[in-house]
């Protein structure tokens, strides 16, 4: 904390509003004391409930204002919910000014009410008329210093309740500055031209003196004092039935903001991928768990960037991440299901979405691009197609992913069997080979088919020069089984043909 001349003004109005309430109670007397204390909590309830409706109105009006902004035209377009999350914003950053106007006011109203009833109810003396003889209580003795006690904490009160908004906007602007001069983004700023220096600085000595009032010594005391609850009070709004605090919302950021600037450049090429980044991601993920209004962010801007990357669009500039071409199938698929995500869900979603990437990340098999055997060589371990469904199925949004391993393993096979030197027949052959095992099966359960059916497939695709392992051929078999139409379980050779050249032009 620092001692500014902030802190003396501060002090200064502590001081006299303090003197001036507890000169008043001694003054009034308890009873009358009471009564203006009763009216200052009154004026800050009230204070705290109007302001929201008004700073609501003013945020609506404001954003009415700029769609039709051709500068925010494409956010409005472009961001799932973008008036309801920066309307969200307005109504708590302008709430706890307007709350102190409304406060100001109800305490003027109260003060002519009072009054007026203490004219009519009491003598000039400040006696009740029907009050009998006073009997000679420790109250009653006291009554006047009880008046005084009250009176200065009625002081102290109004001026916590006047300066919070100032004191609140102080703290909240300075954590949002501490998020963006993170380690991690001064460490970015090292690699800023010479000339760039002299801006750099004067930004920087702005920012601190921001910083130095925010912890600032008296309004930290103040905060701390009742100042941030008065804040918190009014800082706050109503999203989908879920309430929203800034002061909040600010921590949960910040608690992640270092992990989001490190994870950044691995989000857009999962080639970087590391174990660390993969932690960090679910840490992330948690967090916006935890908070709503991260939650509605988060899946607006997810569900967006999916639906603009899923066509293959720029989203408000950033181009679709460049993935590996080897799971390109699998990664569109994944931009399907982030599309339709929700605050409820997104949490849950980007989780299954990391650990799946994490999965695919430690079996090596991004490397293995264009190298067929070394591909095969990665899916022969169960564990990772077993790993890779098993999170999938966790996730019922996610179950649909699976559906794309079929492709995935099926490309694979594709870009591989192009049956050079086979002749019409040979082909007709190893599709009626396939197409015979597969009705042969016909009543027994899926799991069985799938085996089975695998398993044949491999010596059907030994005898025609192409080796894959058994694991591949489960999902193959998989798609088989899920993906071709039958009639009572019997399927024709021209469906089996049908299917596998639905992957690929066959030769």
């Amino acid at each position: 904390m620092t001692f500014t001349i902030f802190s003396l003004v501060l002090i200064v109005a502590i001081a006299f509003s303090v003197g001036k309430g507890a000169y008043n109670g001694y003054r009034r007397g308890s009873f009358k004391t009471f009564v203006c204390l009763l009216s200052v909590v009154f004026s800050l309830v009230m204070g705290c409930l109007i302001s929201r409706a008004i700073s609501s109105s003013i945020g609506n009006a404001v954003l009415s204002v700029l769609e039709e902004n051709e500068s925010f035209v494409d956010l409005f377009n472009s961001v799932d919910r973008f008036k309801t999350i920066m309307g969200a914003v307005m109504t708590m950053a302008v709430s706890p000014i307007i709350m102190a106007l409304i406060f100001l006011i109800w305490q003027l109203i109260c003060h002519i009410v009072m009054s007026i009833v203490y004219k009519k109810v009491l003598n000039d003396d400040g006696k009740t008329k029907e009050r009998s003889a006073e009997n000679d209580t420790w109250y009653k003795r006291n009554n006047k210093q009880i008046g005084a006690v009250v009176g200065g904490i009625n002081g102290f009160l109004i001026t916590v309740i006047l300066f919070s908004p100032l004191i609140g906007t102080l703290k909240t602007t300075d954590s949002i500055i501490n998020i963006a001069y993170s380690d991690v983004s001064e460490q970015q700023e090292e690699q800023v031209d010479a000339d760039d220096e002299a801006e750099k600085n004067e930004l920087s000595n702005g920012l601190d003196i921001v910083s130095d009032y925010a912890n600032d010594f008296a309004g930290t005391v103040i905060y701390y004092c009742g100042g941030k609850a008065v804040y918190d009070m009014s800082a706050r709004t109503e999203i989908d039935g879920h309430t929203v605090m800034l002061s909040r919302e600010i921590k949960e950021v910040s608690n992640i903001a270092k992990d989001i600037v490190e994870v950044a450049p691995a989000v857009s090429d999962l080639n970087n991928f590391s174990g660390e980044d993969v932690e960090k991601l679910e840490h992330i993920c948690e967090t916006i768990d935890d908070s709503y209004f991260l939650s509605l962010v988060s899946s607006s801007l997810v569900s967006s960037a999916s639906r603009h990357w899923a066509v293959g669009s720029d989203f408000m500039g950033i181009a679709c991440p460049d993935f590996n071409a080897s799971i390109s199938a699998f990664t569109n698929s994944i931009f399907s299901v982030l599309a339709a995500t929700t605050p409820d869900t997104v949490g849950e979603d980007l989780t299954t979405i990391v650990r799946v990437c994490g999965i695919i990340m430690d079996s090596g098999i991004l490397e293995t691009y264009g190298d067929y055997e070394a591909m095969m060589a990665v899916m022969e371990d169960g564990s990772f197609l077993d790993a890779l469904i098993s999170e999938l199925e966790k996730n019922p949004r996610t179950v649909p992913l699976i559906d794309s391993l079929h492709l995935l393993a099926m490309n694979s096979l594709m870009s591989t069997i192009k049956f050079d030197g086979y002749d019409v027949e040979e082909y007709q052959d190893l599709m009626e080979d396939i197409t015979e095992q597969f009705n042969r099966m016909n009543g027994q359960s899926h799991e069985k088919k799938v085996e089975t059916l695998a398993n044949y497939t491999v010596e059907y695709l030994q005898d025609y020069g192409v080796d894959i392992p058994v694991e591949v051929a489960k999902v193959i078999a998989d798609a088989m089984i899920t993906e071709i139409p039958n009639s009572d379980g019997y399927i024709t050779t021209e469906q089996m043909q049908e299917f596998f050249e639905k992957y690929g032009q066959v030769n």
